[in-house]
């Protein structure tokens, strides 16, 4: 299980010389709702996370990430056994979500690549639907 430290070591090695194309964001689910910067609004790659059960979901959005992730916790998204909804990390202070969020919208092509790569290195509890 990674922890939040980790999770961004993982993605500054992999990306290298692009990983200043994004702005990395770390919030409380609360403080992800009231945040006034700008920039949580633009696109990127999100990923939950719990102390207790480590990347919970990882996921993109094309216009905005913060919206997009905190969609999941309202709409409860599970895995497929349903033995984790996403509405429990509400309930806990300590659920971070990661925001990897495009400085440029130019840079757009490489969402799918962010995403790809962080569930695959990450294995998240909950996949999503179109890997199984």
């Amino acid at each position: 299980m990674q922890n939040l430290d980790e999770i961004k070591e993982i993605f500054r090695t992999e990306f290298g010389v692009l990983a200043d194309r994004f702005t990395i964001f770390e919030f409380s689910l609360n403080d992800a709702k009231i945040s006034k910067e700008p920039d949580v609004n633009l696109p990127g790659v999100y990923v939950h996370w719990s102390p207790t059960l480590g990347v919970i979901k990882v996921g993109k959005a094309h216009d905005n990430s913060r919206r997009r992730a905190m969609t999941h916790i309202r709409k409860n998204t599970h895995n497929k056994g349903k033995s984790y909804e996403m509405a429990l990390l509400a309930d806990g202070p300590e659920a971070k979500v990661f925001l990897f969020n495009l400085v440029s919208k130019e840079d757009i092509h490489w969402l799918l690549s962010l995403e790809y790569f962080l569930e695959s290195k990450l294995r998240p509890l909950i996949r999503s639907e179109r890997r199984g």
